[in-house]
């Protein structure tokens, strides 16, 4: 345990430009999610539990807040939007582990002296495949005109099989907007009830966004249990990222009558989707929507979580060190906490550009395990973009989001007991 307000002995950072700083107070249980008020400029955090507490970057101590939300469930979603509202995405606790109908309740926290609280939209029931697959409500954002939130609904299944009797469905591995003035809505698990307020589809589980400093939409994927690319997406609406049909920018290998698992070197003992073996031939896999085209994730130049199997065979390669690029990032990463410098307030390298955790692997078979804080540099090319990513600093344990403020990002770590994990200000250069 190193001492509070000073660098953190395990952290390795790679650029000496870069100071990084453990708060002195470490996070509660099951924090999921860190952003910033832009009303107050307080630095929030939330638990799975739907509590809030504020850090205070000097002293590192984090206090209580938002005391007026009083409500129960399962948290994974938190957002502030340009005009100090506050969004939360929570479901029923329990009921995923359960096997029972997971039931979204929106809500947004209109700023005052206390917080009025009002429901957006409620979500028809899907049945929960009680699984690790079932990836609930993520993700959420408020677009930087202040007229739309976006929210991921992550898949019900590792890559489109079927758990509890029921594949995918309309509310499951998609990304939807409602108007910030939405109120009351019933969103039904129904296509064509749907339509007006789905975003995006094919999308495994985009569990956080981030607007670029030109106003476009970037999501992070995490992939299946098999060694296939993690993906990181510019997220435009009626796209559709290929989920279940596609993944990490490769066929699903189960549509494929010659497919066995049999000496499949990307399958590995302990992921629950190879333990189960969910991965064989299925002849009853539905049929793609028709005439649709996918989007495969952003060509990665590297040098870094770049590394790719090619092929069932295949042994662990890196795309930069072959002169060759590959769609996303490193398979089981798990891209989380997503930013920008959409200000422009950095310079150099950092200037405009992304950055993103990764989660870390939950075995590290790809010898590239993430827990670390990445720079994400895009190049547009045409219409598209192509990116290059370089690690900044590692040796977090699993850190889940960050939140920038001017030039300083701080991330919090994921841990199921409090005091497990901590929170981090990583300071980056400004311009002279």
């Amino acid at each position: 345990m190193t001492t509070p307000g000073t660098n953190q002995a395990n952290l390795t950072v790679r650029r000496p430009e870069i100071s990084t700083r453990r708060l002195g107070a470490e996070a509660a249980a099951n924090v999921v999610r860190i952003d910033r008020d832009p009303l107050s400029g307080n630095i929030v955090y939330m638990n799975r539990a739907g509590k809030f507490w504020r850090v205070d970057p000097t002293t590192g101590t984090s206090t209580a807040t938002e005391t007026s939300y009083t409500f129960t469930g399962d948290h994974r979603s938190m957002a502030f939007g340009p005009d100090g509202a506050l969004y939360t995405i929570a479901v029923p606790a329990g009921t995923i582990r359960a096997g029972t109908l997971i039931i979204a309740t929106i809500r947004k926290g209109s700023p005052g002296a206390t917080r009025t609280w009002t429901t957006m939209a409620t979500t028809a029931g899907y049945p929960a495949g009680g699984t690790n697959f079932d990836h609930s409500y993520g993700g959420a954002i408020v677009s930087p005109d202040n007229q739309f939130l976006y929210f991921g609904s992550g898949s019900r299944s590792d890559h489109g099989e079927v758990e509890q009797g029921v594949r995918e469905v309309p509310l499951t591995s998609a990304v939807f907007r409602l108007p910030i003035t939405a109120n009351n809505l019933m969103l039904a698990n129904d296509e064509t009830a749907l339509a007006p307020y789905l975003f995006v589809d094919g999308t495994r589980n985009t569990f956080d966004f981030a607007w670029s400093a030109d106003g476009e939409l970037f999501g992070g994927d995490n992939g299946p249990d098999m060694d296939l690319p993690d993906e990181m997406n510019v997220l435009r609406q009626g796209n559709h990222y290929g989920f279940p049909w596609r993944m990490g920018g490769e066929a699903n290998p189960v549509l494929d009558p010659a497919y066995t698992p049999v000496g499949d070197t990307r399958l590995h003992t302990g992921f629950q989707g190879v333990d189960q073996n969910k991965y064989v031939y299925d002849p009853a896999f539905p049929a793609p929507p028709a005439g649709m085209t996918f989007v495969d994730p952003i060509p990665n130049h590297g040098p870094d979580a770049d590394k790719f199997r090619a092929g069932s065979m295949g042994a662990i390669q890196k795309a930069s060190t072959l002169g060759m690029t590959m769609p996303g990032i490193t398979g089981h990463r798990s891209p989380l906490g997503m930013l920008f410098d959409a200000r422009g307030a950095l310079c150099g390298d950092y200037y405009k550009a992304g950055f993103f955790v990764s989660f870390g692997a939950l075995i590290d078979v790809m010898q590239d395990g993430g827990q670390d804080l990445s720079l994400m540099k895009l190049t547009k090319v045409g219409a598209n973009y192509e990116m290059s990513v370089t690690q900044l600093v590692a040796g977090f344990l699993s850190p889940i989001d960050s939140v920038m403020v001017n030039n300083k990002i701080y991330i919090v770590e994921f841990s199921t007991t409090s005091g497990g994990g901590s929170v981090y200000e990583i300071t980056l250069p400004l311009p002279q």
